[in-house]
C-alpha cells in the first residue's frame, strides 16, 4: 500500500470533496453514520451538519474533505 501516513491511518490517493446526503436509519447515531461513510469511501475527513437522534431516521448531510469547512453554513 503506497501513500502518506497521517496519524495512525495511511492516506491513499483517494480524495473526496463535496456534500453527500444519506438517509440515516433508526438505531444509528449521526457519528456512526459519518464513520461508516469514511470507512466505506476510504477517506480521512468527513463531518455532519446537524444531529439526528439515534431513534430518528432521516436525511443527514455529510461534508467530505474540503467541504467539511462549509458544513457550519448549512442551516438545518
Amino acid at each position: 500500500m503506497s501513500g502518506k501516513k497521517v496519524g495512525k491511518k495511511m492516506m491513499t490517493g483517494c480524495t473526496a470533496n463535496g456534500l453527500l446526503s444519506i438517509n440515516k436509519p433508526k438505531g444509528m447515531s449521526s457519528c456512526e453514520a459519518v464513520e461508516l461513510v469514511k470507512n466505506r469511501l476510504n477517506i480521512l475527513r468527513a463531518g455532519h451538519a446537524g444531529t439526528l437522534d439515534v431513534e430518528a431516521c432521516g436525511l443527514l448531510p455529510i461534508g467530505l474533505g474540503k467541504a467539511t469547512k462549509i458544513i457550519q453554513f448549512l442551516h438545518m
